[in-house]
């Protein structure tokens, strides 16, 4: 029931933690969560606010698990401002530092 009112984000980023660099912009894919106030405008203010995160996370030289509960509170942050709704966030962020692309 929370789903189908609040809906869920999912957010797919592939990071290189050894270069420090985002390697391709994040993902974004809604379900369940249609709302004008955010639109397209909301959906790349999401994604500027995850490649912020991700570059402070760099700095910090966290885990993975760390990426994404640092991208989870702060897009939930965003969001709940932007709509008064808790949608779920499910961050997924995947570490290419091992593998050459």
């Amino acid at each position: 029931n929370m789903l189908a009112t609040d809906g869920i984000i999912h957010i797919l980023t592939y990071v290189d933690t050894k270069n420090k660099i985002i390697v391709k912009e994040p993902n974004i894919i809604t379900k369940g969560f249609v709302n004008t106030k955010v639109g397209e405008e909301g959906l790349e203010q999401i994604k500027e606010n995850v490649i912020k995160v991700i570059n402070a996370s760099f700095a910090k030289r966290k885990t993975m698990d760390e990426f994404e509960a640092a991208i989870e509170n702060d897009i939930k942050r965003l969001l709940y401002r932007l709509t008064k709704k808790n949608t779920t966030i499910l961050p997924i962020v995947i570490d290419l530092k091992n593998i050459k692309y």
